[in-house]
């Protein structure tokens, strides 16, 4: 079924609501639908309904034309809750004066139960101006994007050519479905871009995501001074426990200048604190063929305790004059491989498992240490498991099911996570009392506040005290306490 935008009248908006309104009534069962939008100038003054299609298999062809985006603060194409459908071909153009918040965004919405996933993008070009970011993709699964071209001309340091959302952070909002996405964010996965090239003006990152996992990452970022990936922490929705995601891939050119007046930038990839302290990621590999960044590769932010890294695969090509690996900051712990045959790591403030190439020839082979940090810090710092006690203090009658606690020291410095899994309630509870690793007690006055989610039935929010020996959590909401409940918490406190 063959569907084009001039079957319908009105002005553009109305025209292409109309289109996406037709398929969207067809009966469940229809299959290959192609909307054709045929080569012209598109006026997009408001946004575009094509949200909650779920059909199978369509496809949207939009080779020659051009959409002009003049919706200030809105999303030019608004695809939320639309699932199963490819896009090809056209440019977006975001006005300077009446500037779209987003060209294009798709992903989940409302309860997020449905699979809004599997989305295809080929040869699509967005330049212009867009105050939050090109592409928005709030926690959908499965998508591709294929020789996509992004120019975001925006200078302000909060916005993006792309974000990737799985934990609805960064403020979508939509004319059309509820916001923001409330479950699921544990199916933000697979995300695939493939001979990309994306663009970011001013400050700010060239990529942005949170919560994400599966990502594999092709092409070319330019970035205006700021750093070209920044990776968010977020709650962990898993028993994994990865607050940065797992099995992240990029394989890119790292350029400077994407303005006239743009400096080179400070960092290619910067990580940054979302809701949690600390920052894990499983998998990470990094391919930089000519990496143009003025001060180190990678950056931690300073609110971030630590980054810690496994199965690390680096490889920096760097064209500049050498910079430092890693951030002058305390806080990291990488295991796996780095070849960087123009960089010096000596002055890298890391430590790990590390098969290492650089400037100065230096090799250390599996199994082997490279340590390089401040005295007093436990090596290797590899989360621990121990068998805590749990109670509810007053309360009486409740029963658990799994649990887990692990904990990683450094220094003075304990951090703490666990997990547990109320299987029946009692009475008379108003906290959760978790015992500490033995041997290391909270210090008198420096105990740190966690934090954490009940993720199984209420998702209430957990605030957790450290208290001498004992970790006492405290729900949000009494709701809390109920039968399946799960509560995943972290933090960090000072030991003697």
């Amino acid at each position: 079924m063959i569907v084009s935008v001039d079957d319908f009248t009105g002005t553009d908006v109305q025209k292409l609501n109309a289109a996406f309104s037709y398929i969207r009534a067809l009966t469940a069962g229809s299959y290959e639908i192609k909307l054709v939008i045929p080569p012209r100038l598109y006026q997009i003054t408001a946004s575009v309904n094509a949200t909650g299609i779920e059909k199978s298999n369509w496809s949207i062809e939009a080779d020659g034309a051009v959409f002009h985006g003049s919706c200030t603060g809105k999303a030019m194409f608004d695809f939320l809750g639309s699932r199963w459908f490819s896009w090809r071909g056209g440019v977006f153009v975001g006005d300077e004066t009446a500037r779209p918040s987003v060209g294009l965004q798709y992903g989940r919405c409302g309860d997020g139960a449905k699979s809004y996933d599997c989305q295809l993008f080929t040869y699509v070009a967005f330049k212009g101006f867009y105050s939050k970011a090109a592409i928005y993709n709030l926690g959908a699964e499965s998508d591709t994007l294929i020789h996509v071209y992004i120019d975001n001309q925006d200078t302000s340091a909060t916005s993006s050519a792309i974000i990737i959302d799985g934990a609805t952070h960064f403020g979508v909002t939509s004319d059309f479905v509820e916001t923001p996405c409330i479950g699921r964010k544990f199916s933000c996965i697979q995300h695939k871009h493939i001979n990309c090239n994306y663009r970011k003006y001013g400050s700010g990152p060239v990529w942005k995501q949170i919560h994400t996992n599966q990502v594999e990452c092709q092409g070319y970022m330019v970035t205006g001074g700021s750093h070209a990936v920044e990776i968010f922490s977020s709650t962990p929705l898993d028993e994994i426990g990865n607050t940065g995601g797992l099995g992240l891939s990029f394989s890119v050119h790292v350029e400077f200048g994407a303005g006239p007046n743009d400096p080179a930038p400070a960092s290619a990839v910067k990580f940054s604190r979302g809701d949690v302290d600390t920052l894990t990621i499983d998998g990470f590999k990094w391919h930089d063929i000519g990496n143009h960044a003025r001060n180190q590769v990678f950056e931690k932010n300073d609110d971030l305790l630590l980054v810690d890294i496994h199965g690390a695969d680096i490889e920096i090509d760097h064209y500049l004059t050498p910079v430092k690996m890693f951030s002058a900051d305390t806080g990291w712990t990488v295991t796996g491989r780095i070849t960087a045959p123009k960089l010096d790591l000596a002055s890298a403030t890391f430590h790990g498992l590390v098969y290492v190439r650089d400037k100065a020839g230096s090799t250390f082979g599996p199994g082997m240490q490279q340590i390089i940090s401040p005295e007093g810090f436990d090596i290797p710092t590899e989360w621990k498991a121990y068998a805590p006690a749990i109670d509810f203090g007053a309360g009486a009658g409740f029963t658990i099911g799994a649990y887990q606690a692990r904990y990683m020291k450094q220094g003075k410095t304990v951090f703490w996570r666990a997990s547990v899994h109320i299987t029946a309630i009692g009475t008379g509870g108003l906290a959760m009392q978790i015992s500490l690793p033995p041997g290391l007690p909270c210090m008198s006055g420096h105990g740190n506040e966690g934090i954490g989610r009940e993720k199984a039935a209420t998702g209430a929010t957990i605030n957790v005290d450290f208290e001498n020996v004992t970790a006492v959590c405290y729900p949000s909401h009494v709701a809390a306490f109920t039968n399946g409940a799960l509560w995943s918490m972290s933090g960090f406190y000072e030991t003697a």
